[in-house]
């Protein structure tokens, strides 16, 4: 009888950050084990791989006045996307700065949420997190 020869298997995995491209990286496993991890193109993620993400959370307060814990998707100036939700029951809300530009809104399923921050305390917000990202090369 021969002996088995050990399966071995790729993955790629992408972390999505407020970068511009993703980290990415080629995970080969051999059986159940992770044997190597490759980057993919010249990005490197400088976490370690059994690290966890970490999900930037949002107060927003719904129409009725309750203050509501929330998801950041999508960060900008212009714009913020949430995530309302886990898993497969999930909702995507887009919200928009007020005419004066003093909070967010959007409405989702009829009802209305508001980020009491400014466009300008968002953008500094952002610049803060990511120094780097305003930067000319």
């Amino acid at each position: 009888m021969e002996a088995a020869i050990p399966l071995r298997t790729a993955h790629k995995v992408c972390r999505i950050s407020g970068s511009r491209e993703p980290a990415c990286a080629w995970i080969h496993f051999e059986g159940s084990e992770a044997a190597d991890i490759l980057p993919v193109s010249g990005s490197v993620s400088s976490r370690k791989p059994d690290a966890h993400m970490q999900n930037e959370k949002i107060k927003v307060r719904t129409e009725s006045g309750q203050l509501m814990d929330v998801v950041v998707f999508s960060k900008r100036a212009s714009g913020i996307t949430i995530v309302l939700g886990e898993g497969i029951h999930n909702v995507r809300c887009e919200l928009s700065p007020t005419s004066k530009g003093l909070s967010y809104s959007g409405s989702v399923s009829g009802r209305e949420l508001i980020y009491e921050r400014s466009r300008e305390q968002v953008q500094a917000d952002i610049d803060k997190a990511n120094p780097a990202l305003g930067k000319p090369r």
